[in-house]
């Protein structure tokens, strides 16, 4: 969702603004006015892609403008054309807003503009829905420019940055109070022909805090993003918090996602990687070092690109599907594992899943199946297991699982406790029983 926001903005901002490439030996007047002619140039092309723009010049490198949309589909079509990822349901949202855009020509020696973007009118007919309260912080918000966003362009234009304003906002509704927080958003990324084709992002703190007095916290996140649709986003978060005035109820520290994307041959190979080093739960229990590595083989880069089209049709959808199955995609689980587990009696080792999953190409997956136990044929799969005797033993005691681990008992492998399981032509098997 970060991601989405952020090129959003500044791709709303980049169409707004202008593309230019210019020299430092011409005289800054002569550069204000070609900045302002090709600014011009694509305020006409929002205007005539389902725009309404008015501008009020403030002074000789400021202008004033007014932002809003009359023609959902023809502006969704237009800002798909320029790379953002909206589809008409997110321009509908946002229809009948009124946006502004404050921009500066040659602010300084660093960059060729900036531009401050921020909501200036919501519907009257949205408003009109809410209760007083809510009615008086939405024209707070409006009023104090609470949500505003500072976008610079460099003077060569394949740079940008900026940050989104900080915001400590509370609503009071019948003595109920909700609180949101959120500091040190910056971000910066790379240009190239008026779209952004890398982005970066930093945010000290979020916070939301409910009138129960549960408080949720991230802190400290930073996230990589590129244009390419099949590479893969890459993010940092120190901790994520959730707590009530009773105590913690969920805290989790160094949460970090990462993955590579190669393709050869017209077939993609995506690995991704993601890691918790300690989830507590209710301060009680501790999940040391959790990973979860996956990987997809074999994924067809046109069908993909079809399946990510905003609008796509049942035939579209059938050909394309068909086409990842006819390529022998496989889905690959490297590991899911959890070093250890800290619990009020110690700390116990923990757990280890991987495996395999493909897809059967010769099954119909588009007619219904009467018998749901057909699904089985759908796709082959093996995986394997591997607890901790100590684990094993703790989970032994919960009689829901009892009855089930006297029917399956586990193999003993490498001095742990491992289960076997197979999914081959519509039949399951445990340890090699029978299960389905």
């Amino acid at each position: 969702m970060k991601k989405k926001i952020i090129g959003t903005v500044i791709g709303l901002f980049i169409i707004i603004a202008v593309s230019v490439i210019y020299y430092f030996s011409i005289g800054k007047n002569n550069l204000i006015e070609q900045l302002k002619e090709k600014t011009q140039h694509e305020i006409t092309l929002l205007q005539n892609n389902g725009f309404t723009i008015t501008q009020n010049p403030i002074d000789t490198q400021n202008d004033h403008f007014e932002i809003s949309i009359k023609d959902t589909k023809t502006a969704t079509k237009y800002l798909q054309s320029q790379g953002i990822e909206l589809n008409e349901q997110n321009i509908k949202a946002i229809e009948g807003m009124v946006w502004g855009a404050d921009i500066a020509y040659l602010p300084d020696t660093q960059s060729a503009l900036s531009a401050d973007l921020y909501p200036l009118q919501i519907p009257l007919s949205d408003i009109e829905q809410w209760d007083t309260a809510t009615q008086n912080t939405i024209q707070t918000i409006l009023k104090n420019k609470t949500l505003l966003a500072h976008i610079e362009i460099n003077l060569f234009f394949d740079h940008f940055s900026g940050s989104l304003k900080d915001i400590n906002q509370t609503h009071t509704v019948n003595n109920k109070t909700n609180r949101f927080v959120m500091n040190g958003f910056v971000f910066e990324g790379e240009l190239e022909q008026k779209k952004v084709t890398q982005s970066r992002q930093k945010i000290d703190t979020i916070m939301l805090q409910n009138s129960d007095g549960t408080v949720a916290t991230l802190s400290q996140f930073k996230g990589s993003s590129t244009a390419n649709p099949f590479e893969l986003s890459h993010f940092m978060i120190k901790q994520i918090e959730i707590s009530h005035p009773e105590g913690v109820m969920y805290d989790a520290y160094e949460i970090s996602s990462e993955g590579e994307t190669k393709e050869e041959n017209g077939l993609l190979h995506l690995y991704e990687r993601f890691e918790i080093q300690k989830l507590t739960f209710e301060k009680e229990y501790t999940l040391n070092t959790l990973k979860l590595e996956t990987e997809i083989q074999n994924l067809d880069t046109v069908a993909v690109a079809t399946l990510q089209k905003q609008t796509i049709d049942d035939i579209e959808l059938s050909q394309a599907i068909n086409t990842i199955l006819s390529k022998g995609v496989v889905l690959k689980l490297s590991q899911l594992s959890i070093e250890s587990i800290t619990a009020p009696k110690g700390t116990i080792p923990g757990l280890m899943l991987n495996g395999y999953f493909k897809p059967n190409p010769t099954f119909d997956f588009f007619t219904p199946q009467n018998d749901p136990q057909a699904l089985l044929y759908a796709i082959d799969g093996n995986a394997t297991l591997q607890l901790s005797s100590e684990l094993l033993g703790v989970l032994g005691q919960d009689p829901r699982l009892m009855m089930g681990l006297m029917l399956f008992p586990p193999q003993d492998y490498q001095g742990k406790k491992q289960y076997q399981i197979t999914i081959q032509n519509g039949k399951v098997k445990l340890n090699n029983q029978p299960l389905l």
